[in-house]
């Protein structure tokens, strides 16, 4: 019962990141939440691909870019559960959406009540020990009574809970470029963000139902990450923008011509003729 009271109070908080928490005020009398403006976005992610060539010791290497919607994408992600493949990066420039998919998204699985979810705001954590103790320390510390009904944190570790829980868990950690870009954190953690992450889910995957996680983050950092983590390339999943796309936009420029691969090959696969829709008009 403890537990579950917990449960109820974060997920209260993560909900209200969407539903109530005020993105701007253009009026002193009036607070608008993410809720009211957020529109569903749209990703893209690359796939490699290596194919033997008569002749030649070296396979000819390409990619292909799927577009998809960001939501729905996820949502195949966690239905088609792998411990091997517990890990999503999601990447996108400054005011791409990504942090307002992250909490858009978080509060619709809470809403499904198919998974337990964790929101880390990784502005606001301090790495110190092991990765799992830096977690448990920043959500201790957020536990408190200042709202009756909703909390931050926890009076416990909730990822010790795991092992005898009810649902799958989903953690979602926002900005990890401005974990990465601290200066004042002088431990390696930081840097080994994801192959740590990996190593705690494995650990929770091995105790009890499913767990996975998405990191969010700029380029650069995600990009860093992914090789950290030895994660493959489809794990990186590229927030698209929501007016029309280009094909230039969709990471391709390293690929041979089209006609070297095959005759009338296309790498761009998108089924529902996503790339050239401007949603801003929808």
């Amino acid at each position: 019962e403890k537990r579950k009271t917990a449960w109820d109070r974060n997920s209260a908080w993560v909900s209200g990141l969407y539903h109530e928490t005020p993105i701007f005020s253009p009026d002193s009398d009036i607070d608008i939440p993410l809720s009211h403006v957020y529109q569903k976005l749209r990703c893209y992610w690359n796939t490699e691909h290596e194919k033997e060539r008569q002749g030649e010791r070296e396979p000819l290497r390409y990619r292909t870019a799927t577009v998809a919607d960001l939501h729905g994408t996820i949502d195949a992600w966690l239905e088609s559960f792998n411990p091997q493949d517990a890990v999503r990066l999601i990447v996108g420039g400054p005011g791409s959406g990504k942090s307002s998919f992250a909490k858009a998204y978080a509060a619709e699985l809470i809403n499904k009540k198919t998974h337990r979810v964790l929101f880390i705001q990784l502005q606001n954590l301090a790495m110190h020990g092991t990765f799992k103790e830096s977690i448990a320390s920043y959500l201790t510390s957020r536990h408190g009574y200042k709202w009756p009904n909703k909390t931050e944190g926890f009076p416990e570790n909730p990822l010790d809970w795991h092992g005898t829980d009810t649902r799958p868990m989903l953690m979602v950690f926002d900005g990890l470029d401005e974990l990465t870009t601290n200066k004042a954190r002088e431990s390696d953690l930081p840097i080994k963000f994801v192959s740590n992450l990996k190593y705690v889910l494995r650990d929770l995957n091995a105790a009890g139902r499913g767990a996975s996680a998405l990191v969010l983050g700029r380029d650069l950092a995600m990009d860093a990450a992914r090789e950290d983590g030895d994660l493959k390339l489809d794990a990186l999943i590229h927030v698209a923008p929501i007016r029309a796309m280009s094909r230039d936009e969709l990471r391709l420029d390293k690929n041979p011509t089209d006609n070297d691969v095959e005759a009338g090959f296309d790498p761009i696969i998108d089924p529902d003729n996503l790339v050239e829709r401007d949603t801003r008009t929808s």
